[in-house]
């Protein structure tokens, strides 16, 4: 789910995917063209979280869904259609930013100010802004993993493993993340890929600066990575 231009496709399809088929699924046209060519033979639909149960998928063995829960617009129905198109005991597996409503937000409110950097400097460049579907907000939309939990057991999945991480990234760290070419194509995909690059940087470092961080600041992205099983 969520499989953009393919690359964790083609490594799941290399080391699991041996005698099943891989279906690959993603709201953006400009990414699944690019997946296609990536990887021949595979089954590739433009449907969104919500809508996958009506593609006609089978039934399937897993669901892999790295680094998109958090940009699902209907939770409950994003799970419960996975729930749908899997069997009891198939697995989700998923990794995704997220945040407890305990713990401050600050990387939450840093990646909301380079956004909006970002599209001033695409307003006073005369560049259109096109998100694909779900990702207007790819750098600043968080999970609250509270919410997550309630949600995948309402869903009809079992915890099997999880586990949370706490990256301490600095400022410099984060801009060259920010800034690769394969996340600022998710985040603006009309644009040129090393066009999208080269302004996330920038406005990745006009956030900086405004606050007044130096470049080995030190900011918390938390990651929460799981398996569940379908009951």
């Amino acid at each position: 789910m969520g499989c953009g231009t393919g690359v964790v496709g083609g490594l799941l399809r290399d080391e699991y995917c041996h005698t099943g088929e891989l279906a690959c699924i993603d709201p953006d046209e400009g990414m699944l063209e690019a997946c296609r060519q990536r990887l021949s033979g595979a089954s590739i639909h433009a449907a969104t979280a919500e809508t996958i149960d009506t593609i006609g998928l089978p039934l399937q063995d897993a669901i892999i869904a790295a680094n998109c829960i958090h940009l699902f617009h209907d939770l409950a129905k994003s799970l419960s259609n996975f729930a749908t198109v899997t069997m009891p005991g198939s697995m989700l597996c998923f990794s995704t930013p997220y945040f407890l409503p305990s713990k401050g937000g600050e990387y939450q409110g840093l990646a909301r100010q380079a956004l909006y950097h970002a599209y001033r400097i695409m307003r006073s460049r005369n560049l259109e802004y096109r998100h694909g579907v779900g990702k207007s907000t790819t750098i600043s939309r968080h999970v609250d993993a509270e919410e997550l939990s309630r949600s995948l057991s309402a869903a009809g999945f079992a915890e099997d493993k999880i586990f949370y991480k706490d990256l301490e990234l600095t400022m410099s760290t984060l801009r060259k993340a920010v800034s690769t070419e394969i996340f600022a194509s998710g985040v603006f995909p009309n644009l040129d890929a090393s066009v999208a690059s080269g302004i996330l940087s920038e406005a990745f470092e006009r956030t900086r600066t405004a606050l007044g961080y130096r470049s080995d600041r030190t900011v918390t992205r938390s990651w929460l990575f799981g398996v569940y099983r379908r009951v």
